[in-house]
């Protein structure tokens, strides 16, 4: 399928928690990287005006991860990670940060 630049190709209510990744296939492997790592410079400043100044701020390593695991239960979180401190770090709240 072809998709245009603009299309919308699906919604997120503001309720969900998701994320979105690009997945990278050779003849001998196949990887998972953020979009962040493809976006184009006229899509991020979009986030720019929300104070953030690189990528990698909204990006969790395989290392950060790997520290901090989310456990789940089935095809749920077993807490609310959002609300544990322990998590704070990783939770960014663009509408705080947005320049109006």
């Amino acid at each position: 399928m072809t998709v245009k630049a603009g299309e919308k190709i699906g919604e997120i209510r503001r309720d969900q928690n998701t994320d979105i990744a690009v997945e990278l296939k050779s003849f001998t492997s196949v990887r998972f990287i953020s979009f962040f790592e493809v976006m184009p410079d006229s899509v991020f400043v979009a986030y720019e005006t929300r104070g953030i100044t690189s990528p990698d701020q909204l990006i969790i390593s395989k290392e950060a991860r790997d520290a901090k695991p989310l456990e789940c239960q089935g095809d749920r979180f077993v807490k609310n990670y959002q609300s544990d401190p322990a998590y704070a770090d990783e939770v960014v709240n663009l509408q705080e940060n947005s320049v109006q």
